[in-house]
């Protein structure tokens, strides 16, 4: 999770450069009329802010290694926590047996004794007397496992919220990393773009008013991944604080043995 925010802080950085990267286009396209033909004043206007995106490099990271660590990261940890749970169910399973064998146990103690207070009358109340102790010890025996049953059971309530939490960050992750990726080709798309028009030439007044008309149709799609990626950073630190206090809980409460 570590490692994660850090990306993730560095991508908010990336949103504020983008902003300020498509800053001159969205003043021009605020200027500009939307239907051709540019004045040459907006021509010159257009092609000075075509200079001034192109100088910017793209804010946004190409799809790279560190997404797929983060994903074996989170992975892993899962992996690690559903085994956890898995010997945790073990026992709880070895536990109900012990459970259910002081159960037997103490009716066994029960009807004996019931059957010896027939067969030896004139003993009564010693043998009522042998009878109670015998289930004061069973009740004894079975007290410590319904106390560890508890505890148990709460220890796998924190393994599977845990192991919840980080499923759901690694498709937070997952999400993060497709916005980024699009995001990324929309910027080297329209690089792509304005360079055409930079190459063209100042005078070249038909290739300008082209550009702009395609910038001008890309810009509200570039809105929505940029707000959408900001979004699912905010959500993605929200899932990451609730995640680490359900891992700081399971690693601050008293040790079950696995």
């Amino acid at each position: 999770t570590h490692h994660a925010s850090l990306l993730c802080l560095a991508l908010r950085r990336a949103l504020r450069r983008a902003r300020a990267l498509y800053g001159p286009i969205t003043d021009l396209l605020a200027l500009t009329p939307h239907a051709p033909p540019l004045a040459r004043p907006h021509s010159d206007c257009a092609f000075d802010a075509f200079l001034l995106f192109d100088q910017m490099p793209n804010p946004f990271p190409a799809p790279a290694a560190s997404f797929q660590g983060m994903h074996r990261s989170f992975v892993g940890l899962k992996n690690h926590l559903d085994l956890r749970l898995l010997r945790a169910r073990r026992r709880r399973r070895l536990l109900r047996c012990a459970t259910r064998g002081s159960g037997t146990c103490l009716i066994a103690c029960t009807t004996g004794a019931a059957i010896a207070g027939l067969v030896l009358a004139t003993h009564a109340i010693t043998v009522l007397l042998a009878a109670a102790s015998a289930c004061t010890a069973s009740r004894g025996c079975c007290c410590p496992a319904a106390a560890s049953m508890k505890r148990l059971q709460q220890h796998m309530d924190r393994l599977d919220a845990a192991a919840r939490g980080a499923y759901v960050l690694n498709n937070d992750v997952d999400t993060i990393e497709r916005l980024v990726g699009r995001l990324h080709a929309t910027v080297e798309s329209d690089k792509l773009l304005v360079r055409l028009g930079i190459e063209r030439g100042r005078g070249q007044h038909h290739t300008i008013e082209e550009v702009v008309r395609q910038l001008r149709k890309n810009h509200p799609s570039l809105l929505r991944q940029l707000a959408d990626l900001e979004e699912h950073i905010c959500l993605y630190f929200a899932a990451v604080n609730r995640v680490r206090l359900l891992l700081v809980n399971h690693l601050s409460a008293p040790s079950v043995p696995d």
